[in-house]
């Protein structure tokens, strides 16, 4: 086990998520690098943070199911001891209009979006306050703080978590 700071990211084999893991590896932090479908870019992603002389883990979850969070959760503190930083960045969109969407789709988009993340924080804030420290990052939208013809649900969904970390802060 490392005495580097540990930091979680989902949605981390691609775009900002991608930029976010590798960005705290140049600055010395062990990182988990999540990926939900297809390891290539994961593995890509690890192997460039890995170049900054840190661990880099890849773990498969699927944020939107309860079960795969807290398997994840459980192996990046049983491999790294503790986890510092979480960042809840998966996520994805969902257009449509409110009376033409599909049921098990905002099911689906609320999971990944809210429920997952809320899932992370819950599981992982025992060990921060235990520690005493710890920071949660959830990665929103301004479709949180204001809607968007399409986005009904989306917006929904972003804005819940905005609520969430507000309170969380508190």
């Amino acid at each position: 086990m490392s005495e580097r700071k540990a930091i979680l990211v989902t949605g981390s084999s691609h775009g900002i998520g991608a930029a976010t893991v590798i960005a705290f590896a140049k600055d010395g932090y062990d990182v988990g690098v999540n990926y939900n479908k297809t390891p290539e870019g994961a593995q890509s992603v690890a192997e460039e943070c890995r170049r900054y002389g840190v661990d880099a883990q890849i773990y498969q979850c699927d944020v939107g199911r309860r079960d795969q969070c807290e398997r994840m959760l459980n192996a990046f503190i049983q491999h790294f001891g503790r986890i510092d930083v979480l960042v809840n960045n998966a996520g994805h969109g969902y257009r449509a209009a409110i009376e033409e969407s599909q049921p098990h789709q905002v099911a689906e988009l609320f999971a990944v979006n809210f429920f997952g993340p809320m899932d992370l924080i819950r599981a992982a804030l025992p060990g921060m306050r235990e520690r005493g420290g710890g920071w949660i990052c959830n990665v929103t939208s301004i479709g949180g703080v204001r809607g968007a013809l399409g986005n009904g649900y989306y917006s929904a969904a972003k804005a819940a978590l905005e609520r969430a970390s507000e309170a969380l802060a508190q």
